[in-house]
């Protein structure tokens, strides 16, 4: 068997190319591969709509899609609609009860879907229909329940999934539950709501006892040092939701991450200073999360069950210059990087992160998607589709995920939500029978170099490839990729990436702003 050996510790430097002067200097630097733990397949989970009359998860092309991006992970219903969904007809709720409890003036898009698939046949959106699609495109799904509008028909529900062959093993309880006022209340609202959780979580045990169980927890306590909302129905949410009695009926903490709002960069008044900020922010406010996770509450680990860049959709718009320049990193790799961000984060904190589920597949329209289908043969693929995929393309061949510790690795010079102390290099690393893989981020505007170790056992010749994701490119937003005859689809993704290729012990550029993916060939023991 060949592998690296671990810990391993690489020399670095860090270069530095002031604005006022041609002169370069440099400070060591040296990265450490930390630790491995085995490769947690849920980190590369997705979500996307499917409740919607084209059926996305029947489609062979949709499904095609999806494994060639090799996701991991799906939720079913997908988000907000498993609130108002019956699982029994596989449709919607009756939408007077939906605008009983959304109001349809209040940026409902419920009632869109529910048009849409209202002559859809009853079942055609079910649970058996998704578990089948589950196992079609080899991916775990998080299954959804509503407690919102029809407690009392999921265990039946599961019961029958169950019948079906389905192992579950993750379940959401609901999605956003904090929202809705009209059902649970004002001051008690999140005692009402883990009430229901307590009521179900025992049944859902018996029927699955491996199955882990998420309760929905307020996100703007937790990642972000100001409150959006201080009402109090959702300043005390955590609270409520989190005594002692209710403990026992779940195991993790489910978070949404639409941090990056209209205004987010408004502190930061130079391009050079939002730059940092906006690809550190992932990891400032992941790790302030998991800090008082564990501070308040216990070993809770987060299910990041949504994350995107919120303030790329029309409705939270902002103006100004710093959502101007947010608004311009839509379909770049400057989004890339971002995304990118959370699975370094979990790799580097297995604790911490249990599940992150990328928001969404198709949303091109919002800037957000991976790819849609176009047949089963080839589909379009995005830039975060395009990295997505290469990144999932080496989890799959490894098979331990480790930190990297970067010594004397230089401040970014910011704040962010009271975190000073954001530096500019942040990676993970992968090792298995296949090398040893390493993922590093620069997130300042000045490039870096690492010098490579020797690798002894290596065939001679052996070299360290490199592949780069810029944040500044010129690249299309998306192209068309074919899935078989003209190799992996990250290599015809919309960034032309040419390979870098590095002897043993040479020194590796990481250029400003940018991402690069460095795989070291295995070596002998």
């Amino acid at each position: 068997m060949k592998r690296w050996l671990l810990p391993l510790t690489l020399s670095a430097c860090f270069v530095t190319q002031p604005l006022w002067a041609d002169t370069t200097g440099s400070s060591p630097v040296s990265v450490t591969v930390g630790k491995g733990t085995p490769i947690n397949p849920r980190l590369f989970g997705v979500n996307g709509v499917h409740e919607t009359s084209d059926d996305p998860a029947a489609n062979p092309a949709y499904r095609a899609l999806l494994r060639a991006l090799n996701a991991q992970g799906i939720r079913y219903p997908s988000g907000s609609p498993a609130s108002f969904w019956d699982w029994h007809r596989g449709h919607f709720i009756p939408e007077q009860e939906i605008t009983a409890i959304w109001p349809p003036g209040a940026f409902n898009w419920m009632l869109e879907l529910v048009e849409d698939t209202r002559n859809m046949p009853d079942g055609a959106l079910g649970p058996e229909k998704f578990l089948e699609f589950g196992e079609a495109i080899d991916a775990e799904i998080q299954w959804m329940l509503n407690l919102t509008t029809r407690e009392d028909e999921q265990i039946p529900a599961l019961k029958k999934l169950k019948a079906a062959g389905a192992d579950i093993r993750y379940v959401e309880m609901d999605n956003e539950t904090y929202f809705w006022g009209n059902e649970f209340g004002e001051a008690e609202r999140g005692l009402n709501y883990a009430r229901r959780v307590a009521r179900l979580s025992p049944a859902i045990r018996e029927l699955f006892p491996d199955v882990r169980i998420g309760i929905v927890t307020r996100e703007d306590d937790l990642f972000e040092s100001h409150h959006e909302d201080d009402s109090v129905a959702m300043v005390n949410w955590n609270k409520q939701i989190m005594r002692p009695e209710f403990r026992p009926h779940f195991d993790a903490l489910i978070l949404h991450h639409y941090v990056m709002k209209r205004q987010k960069l408004d502190p930061y008044t130079t391009d050079a200073e939002r730059a940092k900020a906006f690809l550190a922010y992932p990891t400032a406010t992941l790790d302030r999360a998991a800090k008082l996770i564990k501070q308040r509450f216990g070993d809770y680990p987060m299910w990041i069950t949504e994350y995107n860049v919120i303030a790329y959709y029309k409705q939270f718009h902002g103006t100004g210059p710093s959502a101007e320049w947010m608004l311009a990193t839509r379909d770049t790799g400057w989004n890339s990087l971002y995304q990118a961000s959370f699975l370094l984060n979990g790799m580097n904190n297995p604790d911490a992160i249990e599940i992150l589920n990328h928001h969404s597949i198709g949303n091109l329209d919002h800037g957000w998607g991976l790819g849609l289908p176009i047949d089963t043969r080839s589909g379009t693929l995005t830039k975060m589709g395009q990295l997505y995929a290469h990144l999932t393309s080496i989890a799959l061949r490894q098979e331990q995920m480790h930190p990297l510790d970067f010594s004397n690795n230089p401040l970014l010079g910011i704040t962010i939500e009271g975190d000073a102390q954001q530096r500019a290099l942040y990676g993970a690393a992968l090792s298995g029978n296949d090398g040893l893989a390493l993922w590093i981020i620069n997130r300042s505007g000045h490039p870096l170099t690492i010098a490579l170790p020797s690798m002894p056992g290596a065939n001679a010749g052996t070299t360290a490839t490199q592949w780069i994701y810029p944040a500044s490119e010129q690249a299309p937003a998306s192209v068309a990729v074919q899935y078989e005859g003209s190799g992996p689809i990250w290599a015809q993704g919309p960034l032309h990436l040419v390979p870098r290729h590095h002897p043993a012990g040479a020194t590796v550029s990481l250029p400003p702003h940018s991402l690069s993916l460095i795989e070291l060939p295995p070596v002998s023991e």
